[in-house]
Formats: C-alpha cells, structure tokens, sequence
C-alpha cells in the first residue's frame, strides 16, 4: 500500500504539473516533509527532483508529437539554468529543515498571491511579434506568431534554475508566468516549452544531487514517484 500510496502521488502531482507546465514538485516536496519529518532537506529536494526529471523526459515527448515546444528558446534557457541548478544543489546540502521549510513556503505564497492578485488569464496570452518573430504551427493546425527576448529570458532562468534544483521542484511554476507574462510567449507554447527547460534542469540537479549522496538514502521513494510522474505526464498533456 505505501509503494502505491507513492505511485499515485507521482502521479497526481505529475497529471496537474504537466498541465501547467510546473512538473509537479511543488506537489510532491509538502508532502515529503509531512512524510518524513526527521530526513534531510537536500534529500527530499533530490527525491523530488529525480521524479520531475522524469515527468519532464514523458513531457516532453507529449508536447513534442503535439509541436508546442520552442526548441529554440527552451535549449538557450536551460543552458542559462545549469549554472543554477548546479549551485542550488549544493546550496541546499547546508540548509536546515526550518531554513527550507520557510524559503519554499514563502517562495509558494509570494508565487500564489502574485498570480491570484494579478486576475490575468493566461490560457488567453497570444504572443507578442517583435523583429525576430517567428511561427509555430501545432499537431491541430492552430498557429503562434511570436518573439523572444532570450538575453532577459536567460538572465531570469539562471534564477530559476538555482530555486529550482535547490527545493526540488523543477522550476516551471516560476518559468511558465515568466514566459507568458515578460517574454509574451503564447500560454500553449510556454506550456509545452516550459516542459522541455524543467527536463534538462531537473537533469542536471539530479546529477548534481547525485554526486552530492543526496540521493542515495531515497531510493525507495523516488523510483515510485517516477513512475507516477510519467504516467501523470501523458494524462497532463492530453488534458
């Protein structure tokens, strides 16, 4: 039962995270530190970084088929998030529960209350086309023209991809508002692209937890996350 309780979690978390293009961490780390109160931060991050990694592989490919990532745009952010995601792993070896308990907790509220207040709907973005606009054309024929400013997209990526890999999370529930609401990238598109930058910076965290031993005392769990994740991813991307 606790080896499914794991599964469903995963892909709970994974189903919604996809979605909205967050890879469901902020789901899966609460609940790892409701689970288990006396492990390690660094080690719960990794656990849940290990599972996002996975959802974003099983994104990725769903978004793919369905032509709403900007490949371009997502190989350029996550080569600005891997210096990030590399400091943010070792950052987190050095926090105390009660230290990252409240960094994630206020990070979540600032991020909720900002999109609560703000009243936008994103699903209703279309994209801003500058000098060096270009169009993509998804599976169902529905066409984006946009542009990219990619020196301010980087800049805040390697932010994102610092938070990210030191809370566990992926970093699209901060990427995808960036997206749509600075970089005028059209809601579907920051979706699907937002996927795609989660995958390599939860890649290169994992990798990096890794060989911290972070994630050497979570083998039980994180495999089963996984799991779910990417059953969850699928689900997420048809929805």
């Amino acid at each position: 039962m606790t080896e499914l309780l794991f599964v469903l979690m995963g892909l709970v978390a994974g189903t919604y995270g996809t979605i909205i293009g967050a890879g469901g961490g902020f789901i899966i780390v609460p609940i790892l530190l409701f689970m288990f109160p006396d492990r390690p931060a660094a080690s719960l991050a990794a656990a849940s970084l290990f599972a996002v990694m996975f959802n974003g592989v099983s994104a990725t490919y769903a978004y793919g088929r369905m032509k709403r990532i900007d490949f371009k745009a997502a190989i350029v952010f996550i080569l600005a998030t891997v210096p990030g995601s590399i400091l943010g792993a070792f950052v987190v070896s050095y926090l105390s529960r009660s230290v990252f308990e409240g960094i994630f907790g206020g990070i979540l509220t600032a991020i909720s209350l900002y999109l609560f207040l703000a009243k936008r709907d994103y699903s209703k973005a279309t994209g801003r086309a500058g000098s060096n606009a270009h169009t993509l054309v998804d599976s169902l024929g529905r066409s984006y023209t946009f542009s990219v400013n990619y020196w301010l997209g980087g800049s805040i990526a390697f932010g994102v991809g610092f938070l990210s890999s030191m809370l566990g999370i992926g970093g699209g529930l901060m990427m995808v508002p960036t997206m749509v609401l600075l970089l005028q990238i059209p809601f579907p598109i920051a979706v699907g692209t937002s996927q795609a930058i989660l995958l390599g910076t939860a890649t290169v965290g994992t990798l990096t937890h890794l060989s911290k031993g972070n994630l050497w005392g979570e083998w039980a769990v994180a495999p089963l996350l996984a799991i779910g994740t990417v059953i969850g991813a699928q689900i997420g991307a048809r929805l």
